[in-house]
């Protein structure tokens, strides 16, 4: 068996896991959901594609944008289904039954190393600007001694995906130093299930985004950094990925999504409070929560150097094992 086919082969085996965890989480605001449609059908002279995000705050970027009709004036309607993230969205896209998934860009980059045939054609979610406006929260409980995130070395870090993007944010903000890095137990769990972990002592922090930071500080936890912001304001956090077959073969729809993506950033920019309103919609958030979340941040296109910071860091502690080419894995 190639080494793509037995990675593939163990993608496909997390899939399963994940969607099943993302699917049936019990605590607080879990925000997994089924498919969405913003016009129940399509319309003559749409393409339709299928198009799946992270469940949460990603997967309701790309609501919101079906709903205003950004989409819809590039002539695509979209099929929309939320997915567990990282690379469990791999198989799915290289099989085609996925045209355009959303990850974290972390999970992107590991796929591209190992040589499977994907792109990152858009940018997905990113930091905030400031490190003190951001949707990302390190806690810890209230009487813990950790007070900063040296204080991470030779304890248990819970983490939604391990070697995703939190953890390779940790390593950024230690100085991607792998021998102290190499001390820290990341514990993998999905969000909603992080902040009881935290209270009942199962890890000593936990890496959360909203709506979970603010349900964690609404609990009494304490919040040490936004890690996110805190190593580069406005970090590109996701991204967007086709394969490459897909991208050769139908360069029309990938630049169709490309601008429907920047029109659906650009409106968020505009007006992040009707993007605040429009929350109880088109996620789980009940209108309290959604007027109280830290919003993230979507930027019209990929920042090079988002990406490259994150590949040095995953150089230096094994992430990655070939140097990261920006020209040959990004398009747009």
């Amino acid at each position: 068996m190639s080494p793509v086919r037995r990675f593939l082969t163990a993608v496909g085996a997390v899939l399963a896991l994940a969607l099943a965890a993302t699917g049936c989480g019990n605590a607080d605001y879990d925000l997994s959901a089924g498919t969405y449609s913003a016009d129940g059908k399509a319309e003559d002279g749409l393409r339709k594609i299928t198009v799946a995000d992270t469940a949460g705050m990603p997967a309701a970027f790309v609501r919101y944008g079906m709903d205003r009709g950004h989409f819809k004036s590039q002539g695509l309607f979209i099929n929309f289904k939320t997915s567990g993230g990282g690379t469990t969205v791999i198989p799915t896209l290289i099989s085609g039954e996925l045209d355009i998934a959303g990850s974290a860009v972390v999970s992107c980059m590991i796929a591209i190393d190992r040589g499977l045939p994907v792109k990152i054609i858009a940018p997905g979610t990113s930091a905030s600007d400031t490190a003190t406006t951001d949707f990302s929260s390190l806690q810890v409980p209230q009487n813990s001694p950790i007070r900063d995130v040296a204080g991470l070395a030779g304890k248990r870090v819970a983490v939604n995906t391990l070697q995703g993007v939190s953890d390779v944010v940790i390593a950024g903000l230690m100085g991607a130093d792998p021998k102290v890095f190499s001390t820290i137990k990341f514990v993998e769990m999905p969000f909603p299930d992080m902040v009881a972990a935290i209270q009942r002592g199962n890890v000593d922090a936990g890496f959360l985004i909203e709506p979970f930071g603010t349900v964690g500080l609404a609990r009494g936890l304490r919040e040490i950094v936004q890690p996110y912001a805190a190593l580069r304001p406005a970090l590109q956090i996701g991204g967007y990925l086709a394969a490459s077959e897909t991208v050769k073969t139908k360069p029309a729809l990938i630049a169709a999504f490309q601008r429907g993506v920047a029109a659906t950033s650009q409106d968020i920019a505009d007006d992040p409070e009707s993007f605040r309103r429009a929350l109880p919609k088109i996620s789980t958030l009940d209108a309290a929560m959604a007027a109280k979340v830290r919003l993230n941040q979507w930027k019209p296109q990929n920042d090079r150097a988002s990406l490259e910071l994150f590949a040095s860091i995953m150089r230096k502690i094994d992430y990655l094992k070939h140097d990261f080419d920006y020209g040959k894995a990004v398009v747009g």
